[in-house]
């Protein structure tokens, strides 16, 4: 394992990105061994459509990206202006345990100085290896909402329908969410190449 300094990982927050800094981001997220597909930079995409507010947060070391987290934020109580929850689903995506902890004491300050009370995360770590994940949050301060089970699936669709079948087995929230998405420019095509 390679040896690292917590000053030498700069952490930065963008509301965008553009082209260049996107495809970096997705080169980083291909090869790195933890990266969820929620990590990818379309789910920022989808969580805008949805109305949220959404921070790409990376952490590099010189030019080389070590952690990447998409974090979408929403008021922490309904109708709330003024107190935000932040999460970043099935992330950050890192592979390297020891980044964790300056990453998320700096997403924790930032967040925290725009009025978030609350930010939540699920790394993408499973068994054995998750043990020192589990410890590098427990210094930052962060526990586990809920008792730590395995969670495999997180829903399925039959996806041999009709377009229209697909879209009215989906709820009316749903559905609005993927026309907003179609409305900002989105487009949906199937994946020919695992490389896309």
């Amino acid at each position: 394992m390679s040896t690292f300094r917590e000053e030498a990982l700069e952490v930065e927050f963008k509301s965008k990105l553009n082209l260049e800094e996107r495809n970096y981001w997705d080169a980083f997220w291909q090869t790195c061994a933890h990266a969820h597909p929620r990590q990818h930079t379309i789910f920022g995409e989808i969580e805008k459509a949805k109305g949220r507010k959404v921070t790409y947060v990376s952490g590099a070391i010189g030019t080389e990206l070590k952690c990447i987290g998409v974090f979408s934020s929403k008021p922490l109580f309904n109708g709330s202006r003024f107190s935000f929850e932040a999460y970043c689903l099935r992330g950050p995506a890192f592979d390297n345990p020891s980044v964790l902890k300056p990453f998320l004491k700096r997403v924790l300050e930032e967040f925290s100085a725009s009025n978030t009370g609350s930010v939540r995360i699920a790394p993408y770590w499973e068994s054995s290896e998750a043990e020192r994940v589990l410890a590098e949050l427990a210094q930052v301060g962060f526990q586990p909402c809920v008792p730590q089970r395995r969670c495999t699936e997180t829903g399925r669709i039959d996806i041999t329908r009709s377009e229209g079948e697909l879209l009215a087995s989906l709820s009316q929230k749903t559905r609005k969410h993927i026309r907003n998405t179609q409305n900002l420019g989105v487009e949906i095509l199937p994946v020919t190449d695992l490389t896309q």
